[in-house]
């Protein structure tokens, strides 16, 4: 889908904002080039740990599960 940039601010646009309002973590992150190696405690402590985001509200967890085919070295959904 594509989502049109028109009444975008260049901020919406850089972060990618879908037509939800949303970005994901990563982005925002990567927007505010900040050290890649803080990235785990970034999360940790301004999303997981912050005493005004609420899970499902402010933010949403995804976790992708995949496992190793071993034989092949490829991932399976």
């Amino acid at each position: 889908m594509v989502i049109s940039t028109k009444n975008m601010t260049p901020i919406e646009i850089a972060l990618q904002i879908d037509e939800q309002g949303r970005t994901t973590a990563k982005k925002l992150y990567e927007f505010l080039e900040l050290d890649k190696s803080n990235y785990a405690k970034w999360c940790r402590v301004n999303i997981l740990e912050n005493s005004f985001t609420e899970e499902n509200i402010d933010y949403e967890v995804f976790v992708f599960e995949y496992e190793n085919d071993t034989n092949s070295g490829n991932f399976k959904n």
